[in-house]
């Protein structure tokens, strides 16, 4: 078991660049660009593709911004109506380029800095995306959690494989494992027992309250109150109980905005008309390993949390996984 800790370490302490490499090639590594005067029909042509979920915004071939799924729920203007920029400039859809949505100057990180350095700051800043430069500050490619992600299971094949996964349950009355991780468990008690770790029971990770919108709702609701409150996704369900399903920023980017035609009226269309139906849903009492099991089966950003009776408990993102794993098995190990 250290022996893996220990690979976990020599594999983080390689130069970002090592991912270029023939032997992960399997890494869904993104390198999608645009220009800041390009206009919103050919932003939305990228976001079209399936794995596309960020756009670089190049001059001269270096980094000036970045557009992610976010900043289209935060600027996008519905309807006919809202500033595209925050700043009181009211634009038209038809109007909005890429320099009006994307996020200036982000944070970058070279092709010779080390996948540690680049995993503490995409976890210290919360970044899903960040963009890698060469010697000389140009562009090469974006690194984000799900090539992160898809660096390190493999590492961790031994408790994290598809023995783990979990794409059903019926009532479950008792902990499937005795032992959750304590709170004082420590460094080397993670070396010795990775076993454990690995099987810490997901209310663990729980730390916020699901968004929920109820299926009467707009389209233009859910765009406003994701974009408000910054999450990735929210629950759609029926009389306030009843799961229906969830509409996640991937949803809205591959269905509602590439077509403005619906943009104009997103306030008069049905949330339910974007969602993701029966979605696969996981027990507080399920695992990390179970989780992360899911993550590489079906490439998922968010896991649906819900107690036995299938009410929606959280929804765990990416991002609290990622933190949760830097803190246990990264910075107690430095």
């Amino acid at each position: 078991m250290i022996q893996i800790i220990e690979k976990f370490y020599e594999n983080i302490d390689l130069p970002i660049k090592t991912l270029k490499l023939e032997e992960y090639a399997h890494l869904p590594l993104q390198s999608y660009t645009i220009r800041a005067e390009d206009i919103y029909q050919d932003i939305v042509k990228k976001f079209e593709n399936r794995s596309c979920d960020s756009l670089v915004v190049l001059d001269d071939n270096k980094p000036i911004g970045i557009i992610t799924e976010q900043d289209l729920l935060k600027k996008v203007p519905l309807g006919g109506g809202v500033s595209s920029n925050r700043s009181g400039d009211c634009r038209s859809l038809k109007e909005i380029t890429a320099q009006d949505l994307m996020t200036a100057d982000p944070n970058m990180m070279s092709v010779e800095d080390t996948l540690r350095s680049s995993m503490e700051l995409m976890g210290l800043r919360k970044f899903r995306h960040l963009p890698i430069v060469n010697e000389n500050g140009e562009y090469e490619f974006t690194l984000d959690l799900k090539s992160l992600f898809h660096f390190i299971i493999p590492i961790f094949s031994d408790y994290i494989n598809d023995d783990q996964k979990i794409v059903g349950w019926s009532h479950v009355t008792i902990d499937e494992y005795d032992s959750i991780l304590p709170n004082n468990f420590s460094f080397d008690e993670i070396s010795a027992h990775l076993e454990l770790f690995f099987k810490v029971h997901l209310k663990r990770l729980i730390y916020h309250r699901p968004l929920i919108l109820d299926s009467s709702a707009s389209v233009g609701d859910a765009v406003e109150l994701l974009g408000h409150r910054s999450k990735s996704a929210l629950l759609i369900t029926e009389f306030e109980t009843k799961l229906l399903g969830v509409l996640t920023e991937r949803d809205l980017s591959k269905k509602f905005f590439v077509k403005p035609d619906l943009i104009e009226k997103a306030h008069s269309i049905s949330i339910t008309e974007f969602m993701t139906s029966e979605p696969h849903m996981l027990l507080s009492k399920h695992t990390l390993a179970n989780a992360m099991s899911n993550i590489s089966a079906f490439h998922y950003r968010n896991i649906i949390i819900v107690d036995e009776d299938k009410q929606p408990l959280s929804i765990i993102e990416l991002m609290d996984i990622f933190k949760f794993l830097l803190f246990h098995l990264l910075n107690q190990g430095s």
